[in-house]
């Protein structure tokens, strides 16, 4: 009986749901259920989970509000200020400044010429970028918040939006796409964009049949913004 007992154990061990596990994804602090049989590959800006020949991504997408940008500028400066500037450069370059909006043409060029100042070369002395990033910080004043649909990567030609909806995810806006081929509505591919603190989280599933779709559906239902995602 005891053999029997310790058998039906084990099996109830083996059969015991996944914990959720804590990830950082670039700035966001994450708690995601990785599926059974998965593997999860931190990136740093990206955690890419991956069983066999199906992958899904979570990616930090960057700002997408002033607040966001002024938070990143003003951590790049402090970053070049204590001379770690090759991170702070890095920082900057990874804003998404192409689709940053303005109430204002000469903000948006003020925002650009000095961002392009600020990342064009290496070395530069701290005194001599300071006046570059104050006025991108300033220029953030004028900034249009991004909505999530600007964020979205779903301009190929090749391919047709399937749905597009709104929704909620842990309590956070979210926008939900899903596209296929234009000529065979073939090759599904699915990503959801996530608003969290002044940042967006995406989760991308590139070749999502029914399996890596499931799994899909299952990281997002599981998903939880920590208390350690900036703010």
């Amino acid at each position: 009986m005891r053999c029997v007992a310790l058998i039906v154990l084990t099996a109830l061990i083996g059969c015991a749901a996944p914990e959720a596990r804590s990830f950082h994804v670039g700035q966001h602090a994450v708690r995601i259920v990785v599926p059974r049989e998965w593997e999860a590959l931190d990136r740093g800006k990206q955690l890419i989970l991956r069983h066999e020949e199906e992958q899904l991504i979570l990616a930090d997408e960057g700002p997408a509000t002033p607040r966001g940008f002024r938070d990143e500028i003003e951590h790049a400066r402090d970053l070049w200020r204590n001379g770690h500037d090759d991170e702070a450069q890095t920082r900057l370059r990874d804003l998404p400044v192409q689709r940053a909006e303005f109430e204002a043409p000469d903000a948006a060029k003020a925002f650009r010429s000095a961002w392009s100042a600020a990342t064009s070369a290496r070395g530069i002395p701290y005194g001599v970028v300071a006046s570059e990033l104050d006025s991108m910080i300033a220029a953030t004043d004028t900034m249009k918040p991004l909505a999530l649909g600007d964020m979205a990567d779903d301009r190929d030609p090749r391919r047709e939006v399937k749905s597009r909806v709104d929704r909620s995810v842990d309590g956070h806006s979210a926008l939900d796409i899903e596209t296929w081929s234009t000529l065979t509505h073939a090759d599904p591919r699915h990503l959801i964009l996530i608003s969290n603190a002044g940042r967006v989280l995406s989760i991308r599933c590139d070749r999502c049949d029914a399996a890596a779709r499931t799994a899909f559906e299952s990281v997002m239902k599981s998903l939880h913004f920590a208390s350690g995602s900036r703010t």
